[in-house]
């Protein structure tokens, strides 16, 4: 897997004037940017209590990070399946029976 440098940026902020709903009533938002690799991965919540915005923001970026990571990791195993196809170092599929394929040969035989 990729190691590069992952940055984040956090903001919390209580939402005042013209940020607010028409109530009254006091409302925070927590927002986080995650720069990974090839992609910016953002959460933002707002809510009527700060730990309330701030715990909902990290469900939702927990969501997107694991579906960032789940594709990374799929490309990742698409791409060594893929060249062990190339390289005719495929296992056969489940359910595909071994003594079917063609040029087969359990070990190297010599000829001559």
């Amino acid at each position: 897997m990729n190691r590069e440098a992952v940055f984040v940026d956090l903001e919390l902020e209580e939402m005042t004037g013209r940020d607010q709903d028409r109530e009254n009533q006091k409302k925070f938002r927590a927002e986080a940017n995650v720069k990974v690799p090839g992609r910016l991965i953002r959460a933002e919540e707002t809510a009527v209590d700060l730990e309330q915005a701030i715990v909902s923001m990290k469900h939702t970026l927990t969501r997107e990070l694991r579906k960032w990571h789940d594709r990374m990791v799929d490309d990742s195993r698409r791409g060594a399946r893929q060249a062990k196809e190339q390289f005719g170092l495929a296992e056969p599929a489940k359910g595909e029976n071994i003594d079917e394929w063609e040029d087969y040969e359990d070990e190297p035989t010599e000829t001559g």
